[in-house]
This record gives C-alpha cells, structure tokens and sequence, in this order.
C-alpha cells in the first residue's frame, strides 16, 4: 500500500516539476538569452521483496538547459568577427569619404596650384601670375593641413572608443565574475544563471575577442590578448588606457598593476576593429599624405633652387616642412639618441618604424605589418643605416629592449608651408643662358641651360664652348683660357661644367662656338618655372615609377579598396553571425507549440499520479475498515 502511495507521489511530484519548468518556459519566450529547460528524471532504486524487484517511483535529477556549448561558441565568435569589421569599416568609410570629397580632397587643389605654375611659365615677369601661385601653394598646403587634422580627429575618435569599450569589458567583467560567485553558493548549476552569464560573454565578445574556459565548479575563466586573465572564477580583473610608449597623445590598452601595455595588442571585437584600422589603414594613410606633400616640397624645391627671382638672386626653398622625427619608448634605458632623414626620396615607402635594439644589433620592423626591414650600414654618422631610401644614425649606448619609433613622412602633411619671400621671389628664370655664335655653320642650335649644383662658386662665371671638330670641343674663360682641354662629344650629349648642364641640338661644325653666360635681365625667362609645372608628372617614386599624380589617385584607390573590402566582409559575417545566432536558437529558443504539447503531457500525468494517489486512499481506507 505504501508503496503504490510513494510510486503515486514522486510521480505527481515530478510531473509538477514539469509543469513549473513548461510554465518557466513559456514565461520566458521573449527573454533575451534565455534557454529553454527540461526536467531530466530517473526511475528510483527497485527494493527486492524475495520474488524480484518492486519499483518505488521516480526523481528528478535535474533541471538542464538545453543547450549546445559548440553552436553558442560559433555564435560568440561571429559576433566578435562581426563588431571587429563594423568598427574597421565605420571608421574606414569616414577616411574615405575625406580623401573622395572634391571639396576637401586633395586632387583639386594640387591641379590648381600646377595651373598656377602652367600660367606663370606662360607670363613669368607677372606679377599677378606670381602672387597667385602663391595663393594657390598656401591653399595646398592648407588642404595637407586640413587632411592631416581630420585624421587626427578620427585617431580622438579611436582613443574615445577605446576609452569606452575598456569601461564596459570592465563592468561586464565584474558582473560574469559576480554571476560566477553567486553560482558557487549553490548546490547545482542554476541554467537562469548560466544563461545570464553566457548573455554577458556574448556582450563582453562584441567588445574584444575572448577565450573561455569552463571550470569544475560550475565558473568560467576568461582570457584575453595573448593569455592575460579577464575572469577567475568569482574574480574579475580589469583593463585599463594608457598613453602609447611612443606617443602619449594616443591611447593603448593596458593590463595590470602598475598596467602595461599589452604586448601583441588586441583582436577581434570593437576594440580590435579599432586598432587594426589605425595600425593598417590610419597610419599608412597620414604616411602616404606625408610622403605626397615631402615629395611636393622636395622636388618642387629642388628646381626652384636652380632658378633666379626677379632680383636676380639664386632661388632657394619654396616650401618648408617637418622632416622625419624620432621618438623614444618610454620606458627606454638607455642613453641612445637616433637621427633619421631621407636619404633617396625614390625609395621612401610610406611606414612608420620601430627601430628595437637588443642582443648588441638593432632592428627595424615595420609597425603595420610587423615585418623586418633589412638594413645596411652601421649606424655611426660615416656610415648611417640605409633602409628604404632612409638615413639611420646611432649616438650614445642603448640597453636592451630599448625601442624607437620613426614617423619618417606624415609629419610634413601637417607642417607644409610657403617658405618663398613674395612674389618677386619666384625664381621661374635660369640664372644662365646659352647662346649660338651667329658665324656657325653647323646645325646645332642652342637649348636650355639647366642648373644642377645651384651651390657651385663658379656657376656664374660666363664661358665660351669651342668646337676643334664635330667630335670634341674646348671651354674657354672670358679671358680666352682654355679650362678643360678637348673633350669628346657626340650628337645629344649635353654639356656640364661648373655646376650646369647645356643642352645642343643638332650637329656642330669645326671652329663653331656657342656661350654660357650669366642671365642679366632675365625676367621673361621661364625655363625654370616649365620645369616647375612637370613636377607633378616626374617619376620620384618607386625607383622612378610613380609620380605625385600617381601617388595620389594611389592613396585614394588603397582607401577606397579597403573600405570596399571591408564593407563586403561586414555583409558577409552579418550573414554568418546571423546563421550562428538561428543555430542556437533552432536548439535553444523556446516553441510554443512544443511546450503547449509538454504542458499537456505533464498534466496527464499529474493529474493519472492524482487519481493512482486516490486509488492509494480508499485501499488504504478499505484496509482500515476491514480491521474496525
């Protein structure tokens, strides 16, 4: 009689643990994060009564979740990969946006400063023509400015997304190791609880990529960057922002007491689509702006050096700019200062450095792509290290560990300014001219007189250049000396002495001569303002491959490919992180249908444990009777 009571009553007892746990169910159709829950029972130990084996009923083992660690790790993941792209693409769409804008852009202005310089070749003694050169270089530079500091305003946007992400993936933290503590105190693993704390881990994954760890005890430990310990079971710890080693007016994240940056950075998430977009894209940007505007102001100011004013005084630099700058880590310990300049502008890549020392040798890595630059030399002032169309020197000792970080192109975009003194100054005119004796008889006529050494203390002294024979030729003084002896000549060589290069066209006769004499009141003269104006159509780059025009619809092109790239990366991922996201919830999510059948289910058999209870009393109460 007993028996069938106890069957009777673990029966209803665990068909009404069904019923709370369908009600919970159906409760929580809407909850975020919530999985659904089943009773998971057993049938009782049997007693043996002699003829075998009677069963006493039936228990609940347990209330589980359903769930699938595998599918919600795939979707923890997806999400991560998925902030980790919308951050690198918003951020790279804006970037874009900057450099395809013709109003911002750097394009218009460059073609309008050339224009200037095409209209002063075609009136070089304008005064007019001058002063709008100028106007138009002060605007390019302007717009150098202007691009540099609107990247600057993204890299404060990244320093204020970091600074946020950092204070939520702290309080998420807390509140995982706060779960964890709670989910000690009881006996088993409540699954509301487990699936707070997965809800977080998925928050915590949209901010930085994580590694998860299940625990014994029913915790998870959480790691991030390359190991460093997020989560303990009921501890959590904290990342913080630090100024980076090189630069403090950009933020880092550090881990720590006293924090330290973390070494390898940080993937995946906000976070990680946040530094990889100013690591790959921002800083290769302001460098490739940098080396555009370096490369303005080089070669621009290189011809304009060979030049003459309306004074007649020699040309010097027409613009003015921050060359490559140096910056010690830090936490250095050394006493080791470097020195960095362009050595070959042709080979000048648009990186920023990281010149480490240790083990005695010193290594420069490219800080995008973290790969090694090889060098030569040895780094002392005779002899620099050579890198990449760079000039590395080394003074004072440096210890181990001891890191540098070289910006060799993007400080110019920010500092480019007209250096030349009004519009007189303009040195569109050669300070040498040459000229053809009228008595030749040969076909050779007289070209251009192009300044090579604008520093040679004989460039102005006047020359004759005599003919022996159509094949060699004498330089004589203005006092009839002869400087150089016979030299062999040919059709379409050029002439080069004291610091000039003369060009012939045609073939000389015998005894014909022509003259290299200083240019006195040569303010028509625009051979020097057409060599300008070809400046942005000159291969100065890449071994003599690419110009300024290349350069820069190159830089528009890297951006708007990245963004492109990363825009249909982003699509992609949506969709997989959607897919995960179903996957779980196909396992996990709550069907009406399903629990409307389990509903039903558990109240038969509560209320068939009801009757077989009530079948139990009145035995019972027969029983009593019988023996009244």
């Amino acid at each position: 009689m007993s028996g069938l009571l106890n069957n009777s009553l673990s029966a209803l007892l665990t068909a009404r643990a069904g019923i709370a746990t369908v009600s919970h169910n159906i409760a929580n159709v809407n909850t975020d994060g919530f999985s659904r829950q089943r009773v998971s029972q057993a049938a009782r130990q049997p007693e043996y009564n002699g003829a075998g084996y009677i069963g006493i009923g039936v228990s609940v083992v347990g209330i589980d979740r359903v769930y699938d660690s595998f599918l919600v790790e795939q979707a923890r993941a997806a999400a991560t990969n998925e902030t980790y792209l919308s951050a690198f693409h918003d951020l790279a769409t804006r970037v874009d946006q900057l450099f395809g804008n013709e109003a911002v852009g750097l394009s218009g202005a460059t073609s309008d400063f050339f224009d200037s310089v095409d209209a002063l070749a075609r009136d070089p003694s304008s005064i007019p023509a001058r002063q709008t050169v100028i106007s138009q270089a002060q605007v390019l530079a302007q717009r150098f400015a202007t691009l540099d500091s609107q990247l600057a305003t993204t890299e404060e946007e990244i320093d204020s997304r970091l600074y946020s992400s950092v204070a939520n993936i702290n309080s998420l933290a807390d509140s995982i190791a706060n779960i964890n503590d709670r989910i000690t105190s009881f006996p088993g693993t409540p699954a509301d609880l487990q699936d707070q704390r997965d809800q977080l881990l998925g928050k915590l994954a949209e901010e930085i990529d994580i590694s998860v760890l299940d625990n014994a005890d029913g915790t998870v430990s959480v790691f991030v960057g390359n190991g460093q310990s997020l989560v303990n079971g009921p501890v959590g710890y904290s990342l913080t922002t630090l100024p980076d080693l090189f630069d403090p007016s950009r933020l880092q994240v550090g881990y720590g007491e006293p924090p330290t940056q973390i070494p390898d950075g940080l993937a995946g998430g906000a976070i990680g689509g946040a530094l990889e977009f100013r690591r790959t894209l921002l800083d290769p940007a302001r460098a490739e702006l940098g080396r555009i505007a370096t490369g303005i102001a080089e070669t621009f100011n290189a011809t304009h050096a060979t030049g003459m004013d309306l004074s007649g005084a020699m040309g010097g630099d027409f613009f003015s700019y921050d060359g490559p700058e140096a910056r010690a880590a830090s936490g250095n310990a050394g006493a080791a200062v470097i020195n960095v300049a362009i050595d070959n502008l042709s080979d000048v890549e648009p990186r920023n450095y990281e010149l480490a020392y240790g083990g005695g040798s010193w290594q420069l890595i490219d800080i995008a792509s973290g790969s090694a630059i090889g060098m030569t030399g040895s780094g002392s002032a005779a002899d620099p290290f050579l890198a990449e169309g760079l000039a590395i020197t080394v003074s004072g000792a440096a210890a181990d560990g001891d890191r540098f970080q070289l910006k060799t192109l993007s400080p110019a975009a920010s500092s480019l300014k007209v250096a030349v003194n009004g519009p007189q100054g303009i040195a569109a005119a050669s300070p040498m001219v040459g000229s053809a004796a009228l008595a030749n008889t040969g076909s050779a006529l007289a070209g251009i007189v192009a300044v090579e050494d604008p520093g040679n203390p004989a460039l102005s002294d006047a020359v004759n250049i005599v003919f022996d024979d159509p094949t060699t030729y004498r330089i004589f003084d203005s006092g009839g000396s002869d400087l150089t002896g016979p030299i062999a000549f040919s059709p379409g060589d050029d002439i080069s002495f004291n610091g000039w290069r003369f060009s012939l066209e045609g073939q000389p006769a015998g005894a014909d001569s022509f003259s290299v004499t200083p240019n006195v009141g040569g303010t028509g003269d625009n051979s020097v303002a057409r060599r300008l104006l070809e400046v942005a159509r000159e291969g100065l780059f890449g071994g003599g491959n690419t110009s300024i025009e290349d350069l820069q619809s190159g830089l528009l092109a890297k951006v708007g490919i990245a963004t492109q790239q990363a825009e249909a990366s982003l699509q992609a991922q949506s969709a997989v992180r959607d897919q995960a996201e179903m996957s779980v919830e196909s396992v996990s999510g709550v069907n009406l249908d399903e629990e409307a059948v389990n509903l039903m289910r558990y109240q038969e058999a509560y209320q068939a444990a009801a009757k077989a209870i009530a079948v139990a009393d009145t035995l019972f109460q027969t029983v009593l009777d019988a023996v009244r």
